[in-house]
């Protein structure tokens, strides 16, 4: 099999289809204080501020490597969603 593209190998891997490597994705998040000082997006802004958040969500794959990336950074923000007021 030849290399993959990163989305073609986490399409595969999604579906249960052959992949060349394991992806790397993250289900929480994957902002590090080393990728908030090379993007200079930063929490708590990141977590408010749109061009912040995904410039900081983005350095996972663009400096990382990694298939997927992960945003908004507060796994409470869905159950935020769901809150009757």
């Amino acid at each position: 099999m030849s290399e993959l593209t990163q989305k073609t190998r986490l399409t595969n891997a999604l579906k249960g289809e052959s992949v060349d490597k394991a992806p790397v994705a993250s289900v929480t998040q994957t902002a590090t204080v080393e990728l908030m000082e090379m993007t200079g997006a930063s929490w708590p802004e990141a977590h408010s501020d749109a061009s912040k958040m995904a410039k900081l969500a983005l350095a996972s794959h663009t400096e990382a490597g990694l298939e997927a990336v992960r945003y908004p950074f507060c796994l409470t923000v869905l159950a935020e969603a769901w809150v009757v007021k």
